[in-house]
């Protein structure tokens, strides 16, 4: 898996441990692989991808109340939630979003609710340098 995942245009590095039941994924600055496009790979190798820990750059903004988080280069963009251990994080931004680049931490589900969009539940923003 660790290979064919490092095969996709635009990983950086891919780290396995199969005792932990993880891998961690690094990108190339740019990149426009997806986590669809990384999921696909681990099920084509015979592995069931769970929830993603992630750490994203991009810029938010407030579409119709809500709050996105729109990647560079037309990448996807991705609903934000709080996460339940979070919760009120995103308030502030809702009224404000911050302008420029921020960084984005949180979980991306293993899929997303019926007939919606994959959401980051957000457990912190940060400035992007």
């Amino acid at each position: 898996m660790r290979v064919a995942v490092r095969k996709l245009d635009g990983v950086e590095s891919v780290e396995v441990s199969l005792t932990a039941g993880s891998a961690t994924v690094r990108f190339k600055p740019g990149s426009r692989v997806t986590i669809d496009q990384v999921r696909a790979t681990i099920r084509d190798n015979g592995f069931t991808p769970k929830a993603a820990d992630v750490r994203i750059r991009g810029r938010v903004e407030a579409v119709d109340g809500n709050l996105v988080l729109v990647t560079p280069g037309g990448g996807p963009e991705y609903p934000l939630v709080d996460r339940p251990d979070s919760a009120g994080r995103l308030a502030p931004l809702k009224d404000s979003p911050p302008p420029g680049e921020v960084e984005i931490e949180g979980i991306l589900a293993e899929r997303a609710a019926a007939g919606g969009q994959l959401a980051i539940e957000v457990r912190s923003v940060a400035s992007s340098r």
